[in-house]
């Protein structure tokens, strides 16, 4: 690690980089409507609200956030 972490906006060509992340975490499910069809819906939905964390060029972290109105 680099030490310094920042956020820039989630893109779905993170998708990859995000799937891998989840997949290690323990606890989180990765439902059907998590495919990357369904990741670009929800980011066109709720446009600059989602981000990771990057250490360098490396996507450490990610937060999906949207919102119902």
């Amino acid at each position: 690690m680099s030490g310094k972490i920042d956020t820039r906006e989630f893109s779905i060509t993170d998708y990859d980089a995000a799937v891998e992340i989840w997949q290690r975490v323990e606890g989180i499910e990765i439902a059907e409507g998590d495919d990357r069809k369904g990741i670009a819906g929800f980011l066109a939905r709720n446009p600059g609200l989602s981000r990771v964390a990057m250490d360098g060029s490396a996507i450490v972290g990610v937060a999906l956030c949207g919102h119902d109105g």
